[in-house]
């Protein structure tokens, strides 16, 4: 079906290609079962060889099954933002985006994760009025003040820990620390002016905001969560 561009839909769907792709949702998610969404479909495109006349049609699969896991897990009761927040991770391995969705909503628990959401957006808010005038690096000559300086130290440690933890999938300790970071955060905001005449720190301090907001999106857009 795939193959000659005949996308299936709700009204056309004799082989119930829909209801068995949730099906077979279930059973990855509910076995544990790990697969390279990507490479299955390479490997069967090898195998049609001729057959198939559609140039897209790995990523007219993928798009479909996401539809469906995103139709499956809405209807579990999960947030569209939730869904939404992680959506530009590729989804080639279903049972570790799955993870990586629940990890998510287990910091929804937390009565603290809405001040994370709340200093996210603030982020985002300060970095927009910014015109996106960074340093590639925060300089530690610019620091001046206790408090960023604390934040700074902070934002390293947090910068290696998250690295090896995102190689071994473990979200919930991430969410847990970004939660952690997010105190030292919100003591920057209280006590450090960022916007001031002396342009060289202005910058500084825009640039600790922005290697915040690069942290949090190697997870997920947590500003749009509610």
């Amino acid at each position: 079906m795939f193959g000659i561009g005949n996308i299936t839909k709700s009204k056309k769907d004799p082989f119930e290609i829909r209801r068995n792709a949730l099906y077979i949702l279930n059973t990855i998610i509910k076995k544990k079962i790990k697969l390279n969404l990507k490479n299955i479909i390479k490997k069967n495109i090898i195998l049609y060889g001729n057959k198939i006349n559609n140039n897209n049609v790995a990523n007219d699969i993928i798009n479909f099954i996401f539809k469906r896991f995103c139709f499956l897990y809405i209807k579990k009761g999960y947030p569209k933002e939730i869904i939404k927040s992680i959506k530009k991770f590729k989804f080639t391995n279903i049972l570790n985006f799955y993870n990586h969705l629940k990890a998510i909503k287990f910091l929804l628990n937390f009565k603290k994760s809405y001040n994370l959401i709340n200093s996210n957006k603030r982020i985002l808010n300060i970095i927009y009025k910014s015109n996106n005038i960074f340093y590639k690096k925060i300089k530690i000559s610019l620091l001046k003040e206790k408090y960023e300086i604390k934040l700074f130290k902070k934002i390293i440690f947090l910068k290696k820990k998250i690295n090896k933890l995102i190689f071994k999938k473990k979200y919930k300790i991430i969410f847990k620390k970004f939660i952690n970071i997010n105190k030292y955060i919100n003591i920057f905001f209280n006590k450090i002016m960022i916007m001031i005449n002396e342009n060289k720190i202005c910058i500084n301090r825009l640039t600790i905001l922005n290697k915040i907001k690069e942290i949090f999106d190697k997870i997920a857009n947590i500003a749009i969560l509610k």
